[in-house]
């Protein structure tokens, strides 16, 4: 009997390590790449590509769609703005933009792939409209915290 229960914990202990629950999913490098008249290149280290049409000059905003990716595969993102394009702050999602040789390119790790890339164009509709929410977030959050002391110091 002792080696009965032996041996079910063995195999539960294994069908456990080798489950799904602890399969763990390798990261997917994924580059886009925008082109002069808006259109984007993609390709990841799995072999997709795709080029999608865009707007042609795009003046507020660069946009493109991602191919679908396994569910939660975290994602190592690389964007590349054609040159004399210069990001703008609200970019989708958020990226850590470098200026190499004139050319801006921004890289972001993510636990699973988004479905879209928006940069806005720096200084366009969409950048000054993203400046203005953060600035009207930051006022909020700042008139929380003086309410907050205010009522505290009441008591």
């Amino acid at each position: 009997m002792t080696r009965l229960v032996a041996a079910a914990a063995a195999a539960l202990v294994v069908a456990v390590a080798t489950g799904p629950a602890h399969a763990v999913s390798a990261e997917v490098l994924l580059d886009v790449a925008f082109l002069p008249g808006g259109e984007c290149h993609v390709g990841t280290d799995t072999g997709t590509v795709s080029r999608q049409p865009g707007a042609a000059p795009p003046d507020d905003s660069f946009a493109c769609r991602l191919p679908p990716l396994p569910e939660k595969t975290p994602i190592r993102l690389t964007v590349t703005l054609p040159e004399g394009a210069r990001p703008g702050g609200a970019s989708f999602p958020r990226l850590a933009w470098q200026l190499r040789a004139g050319v801006w390119r921004a890289t972001a790790t993510l636990p699973s792939a988004p479905t879209l890339v928006r940069i806005p164009v720096d200084g366009g509709a969409a950048d000054r409209a993203g400046r203005l929410l953060d600035a009207a977030t930051l006022a909020g959050a700042a008139l929380a915290v003086a309410w907050t002391l205010a009522r505290g110091r009441r008591s």
